[in-house]
């Protein structure tokens, strides 16, 4: 008996190595409900797959699914710049990933493409679903909700663009390069997309000087892109509710109704000059100007009903407003 269980156990070791685990192509499976199947197979699908780009034949993606769900380690070869992601899932889900660039180098971080809302170490993409194709855009960490530790920019073609260190929220030493790969002395000038997203991450890690900075290189770069006075207005949003420095965030709302007029932005930057002198400068003279000027511009926007309120009621007490008076404080 021992001896046919050897047998048996060498001829299973022997299949095994000359007949290999075949793979399938993952676009060969079909998923229905939350797991994926062969076509001719009424059981979930366990087995290795993998992919290839059209566009050149490389490989695309490597992994295991596990009765139908991602399961154990994968593999993502970014199309361009010899790029890669380590995932390993568990029941078809992931909480980090290792992002190796063309330099060999490994990062890990979690994928995302909002900005963070916790502490933690990020791999941040622009765009509406993680991309396992593309290179991360951006590797940061927050700590204390400031940048800390290593920070790094990538261009699109997967060459690195800038590289940082921050300590509490400050820059200490920074490095830079063109897209060819040469160094640079100088910061190169990103895409308005990649200025926008910086800022937003700047300022969520609350290094306010840093977000405007790359605001301001995206209006003065990019004046005529459509997220030139979405930028100019955070600007001011930033000025008015981060910094509460309110003459400078008039400066730059009035910048939006000059720069920009045509563009939404206008409109809502205009009213937001009269809310600054109504609401908290207290400057009724410059508040109703600035009202009586939005309404002539602008008669039928949404919000003339609410400069209209403001007004009616300029210099009452909430008290004294019947529409107010009897909100809970």
């Amino acid at each position: 008996m021992k001896k046919t269980f050897l047998i048996i156990t060498a001829l299973l070791f022997i299949t095994s190595i000359v007949f290999p685990q075949s793979k399938v192509n993952v676009n060969s499976l079909v998923q229905y409900g939350d797991k994926m199947f062969k076509v001719d197979d009424d059981k979930p699908y366990t087995g290795k797959v993998f992919d290839l780009y059209k566009s050149n034949g490389n490989k695309k993606v490597e992994g295991y699914y596990r009765k139908g769900i991602k399961n154990g380690k994968w593999t993502y070869y970014t199309e361009i710049g010899n790029g890669k992601y380590k995932v390993k899932y568990t029941d078809g889900t992931y909480t980090v990933a290792v992002f190796t660039d063309s330099l060999g180098n490994d990062y890990t971080g979690l994928p995302i493409t909002d900005e963070p809302e916790q502490d933690g170490t990020y791999l941040y993409q622009e765009e509406d679903k993680y991309d396992f194709s593309k290179f991360s855009n951006i590797f940061a960490t927050i700590k204390d909700g400031e940048l800390d530790g290593l920070f790094i920019y990538w261009y699109e073609n997967g060459q690195k663009s800038e590289e940082g260190t921050y300590k509490d929220g400050e820059l200490i030493d920074s490095k830079y390069w063109d897209e060819d790969g040469k160094k640079r002395l100088t910061p190169p000038i990103k895409s308005a997309d990649e200025y926008y997203s910086a800022a937003q991450i700047e300022r969520n890690a609350k290094n306010t000087k840093a977000s405007l900075e790359n605001l301001d290189n995206l209006i003065k770069h990019y004046p005529e892109h459509a997220l030139a006075p979405q930028a100019q207005y955070l600007m001011g949003d930033i000025y008015m509710n981060d910094l509460m420095d309110f003459q400078n965030a008039i400066n730059s709302y009035g910048k939006v109704s000059e720069n920009f007029v045509g563009t939404n932005r206008a409109v809502e930057a205009q009213f937001m000059v009269g809310y600054i002198y109504a609401n908290i400068l207290d400057d009724i003279e410059q508040a109703v100007s600035t009202y009586q000027t939005f309404l002539e511009k602008f008669p039928d926007h949404e919000l003339a009903p609410s400069v209209k309120f403001e007004l009616e009621n300029m210099g009452k007490s909430i008290n004294d407003i019947p529409a107010l008076k009897n909100i809970p404080n």
